[in-house]
């Protein structure tokens, strides 16, 4: 009997043994590496577009059951923005689909369309996402998140590309960074509209890539912004847009990235090619400051200002 316990013993230790290295595996591929599509959307089929009532099913499998099927799927995201400054999901309102048209690299890329923005509204989204609920996975950190574009010569969107910190329902943190195909100019969206930033040789029919950096780490006031096309490399820093109580986000912490597209109510029917969008914790960034007169670039564009406060996701309510 006492070596028969002997051996349950061992067994049990063999066991924890197996178990705690699996998910320490598990667990480091999840915290740095959230999406990868920089081997480009070869293996991509389509895309799962964000509803209020999907989304709000895919948060409560994760938060509840442990069930984060929402972190396999591959998203757009589509919302408009209407005259009051009131956002809502529009999934009608936009489309993306797996192209062999044009790739960075590969055979394949995503084409992501909006549609004109209809009377009464002033602007649209549409981006691919990916949303981190898994709460082990939210941790602080450097976090980059960047893609390539490609924009045809009779379009002209903001591309836009970023990521969301909500650390909780009260308050949250955001970093986006779009470049204006119409003049290059460089953006960062804040509660009152766009801010420019800097300024790139923006170049039709050309493949160039996009990312942001945001240290979540310290004060969160800032991030960094890179841009790389065939003839230039420049990077910029950007404000972090602080929002606060958002419903959606009640009881639990995420990160959203999205790489797409803004269109405007003036610019008609927009489209963009996307490649080898990726999102990735990171171990270190050196930082490069504007200029003490960086701010020669600013200008504004109207931007949704109750997207800080509770009413502006009435779609959640009751999450």
């Amino acid at each position: 009997m006492k070596s028969k316990n002997i051996i349950l013993i061992l067994l049990l230790i063999v066991l924890l043994f197996l178990i705690s290295g699996c998910f320490h595996k598990i667990s480091d591929r999840e915290i740095n590496q959230y999406v990868d599509w920089e081997n480009g959307f070869e293996d991509v089929e389509n895309f799962r577009k964000a509803t209020a009532t999907g989304l709000r099913k895919a948060v409560v499998d994760c938060i509840l059951w442990g069930n984060c099927w929402i972190e396999e799927e591959n998203w757009l995201e589509v919302g408009i923005i209407d005259t009051t400054r009131k956002y809502k999901l529009a999934p009608d309102m936009g489309d993306a689909s797996i192209t062999s048209e044009i790739a960075y690299e590969g055979e394949k890329s995503a084409k992501i369309v909006s549609y004109e923005v209809p009377p009464g509204y002033k602007e649209l989204f549409a981006a691919v996402a990916h949303y981190v609920r898994k709460q082990s996975s939210v941790k602080e950190g450097i976090y980059e998140v960047g893609a390539w574009f490609y924009i045809p010569k009779n379009k002209d969107p903001l591309v836009i590309v970023g990521m969301e910190y909500h650390l909780s329902w009260i308050i949250q943190y955001f970093a986006y960074a779009a470049i204006d195909a119409r003049d290059g100019s460089v953006l960062v969206p804040n509660s009152k509209g766009w801010t420019k930033v800097g300024q790139v040789k923006f170049e039709y029919d050309n493949w160039f890539k996009l990312w942001v950096t945001f240290d979540i780490t310290g004060s969160k006031e800032k991030f960094s912004i890179g841009y790389k096309s065939s003839s230039e490399v420049k990077t910029f820093e950007g404000d972090v847009w602080v929002g606060y109580y958002n419903p959606a986000y009640k009881g639990y912490k995420a990160f959203n990235f999205y790489a797409g597209l803004v269109n405007f109510d003036d610019r008609g029917r927009q489209e963009v090619y996307l490649d080898n969008f990726y999102a990735r914790k990171i171990e270190s960034q050196e930082w490069h400051l504007l200029r003490k007169d960086g701010f020669e670039y600013e200008k504004i564009f109207d931007f949704p200002e109750n997207w800080q406060d509770r009413d502006a996701y009435p779609e959640y309510l009751g999450l």
